[in-house]
This record gives C-alpha cells, sequence and structure tokens, in this order.
C-alpha cells in the first residue's frame, strides 16, 4: 500500500471521471491529496476558489468514511513534481482516456522524471462509460438551452447542483 499520493489536475469542474480517479487511487493509497494546478495554457472557467469548494462538497457527499483519508488542496507557480517532493507524495496517479491521453502523460511523466528524478506516476485507465467524459467537454456544453439536463450525465450530483446555483 503507498502510504501518501498525489492526484492533481484543473478540475474545471470535478467530473464523474474525477470522482472515479479518486475512489479507485483510494485502493492503492492509504492518504491521497487532490490538488487543484492553476493551469497557465487554460483559461478556467471557476476559480480555484470554486473548484475547491466543489471539490471538498463532491468528497464530502461521495466518500463518506474515506474522505477523511482524502486533502483537497491547490497549487500554483510551481512544478508538479516539486509540489509533489514538497507533500512527501510517493506517486502521482493519471488517467489515460485513450492513445491522445497516453502520449500526453508520456510526455508530463519525462518531465516530471527530470525535475525530480524519483517522480513515480501510476495510470489508471476508466471504464468505457466515464472515459469519454472531459472538464473540458462539460465546460463546452454550459450555458446552451437546456444545459443542465446534458451535464447532469457528466457530473457528480453535488458538483452539478453547485454550476447550475452559480449559473442561476
Amino acid at each position: 500500500m503507498i502510504e501518501k499520493a498525489l492526484y492533481a489536475g484543473t478540475f474545471d469542474p470535478p467530473t464523474r471521471g474525477h470522482l472515479w480517479m479518486i475512489r479507485e487511487a483510494l485502493n492503492y493509497t492509504d492518504e491521497l491529496i487532490v490538488a487543484v494546478g492553476d493551469n497557465s495554457t487554460k483559461i478556467p472557467n471557476f476559480t480555484v476558489a470554486e473548484r475547491l469548494k466543489m471539490l471538498e462538497g463532491l468528497l464530502k457527499n461521495e466518500l463518506k468514511n474515506n474522505a477523511k483519508r482524502v486533502t483537497v488542496t491547490a497549487f500554483a507557480g510551481q512544478y508538479l513534481a516539486n509540489f509533489m517532493q514538497e507533500i512527501g507524495a510517493e506517486v502521482l496517479f493519471r488517467g489515460l482516456r485513450s492513445g491522445a491521453d497516453f502520449a500526453a502523460e508520456r510526455t508530463m511523466q519525462r518531465m516530471n522524471q527530470q525535475i525530480v528524478p524519483s517522480t513515480k506516476t501510476l495510470y489508471l485507465i476508466p471504464p468505457s462509460e466515464i472515459a469519454e467524459i472531459s472538464s473540458s467537454t462539460v465546460r463546452s456544453l454550459i450555458g446552451y438551452t437546456g444545459w443542465e439536463a446534458v451535464t447532469a450525465h457528466y457530473l457528480p450530483a453535488s458538483v452539478h447542483a453547485k454550476i447550475t446555483q452559480m449559473k442561476a
């Protein structure tokens, strides 16, 4: 069992795919740090504070007893490998949904190892029913007539309720 691990992303917004990753990672680690990153190549729809609040609500509502094993935090202005080292995480969990993800993740893993050679990454492959879910796709659906019904399939209930409330 891994003592402490990291699962990082932009979580803009947190999806059912993210929730699956968190639940699955908890099968391999005693403690999971879920870190909201500030990606300079992306223009977020939600502030870091809003994403943290959505994640905290999600974990409280969905993980029940396992919520104590998960900490939600944010990081910015540093490389992921350095942040991982700073918090003492042994492993970074990442998801692979497609071949395109594999190529991008392989590059990121190699860069992380160049920065901190001891960086280890474990990849999880989600089941097919959630493999196509991405925050980018969900963001592209918000705002059109009927978006609430369409996005309900991709978002955990607490996140969906929060976004619906924010957009009202």
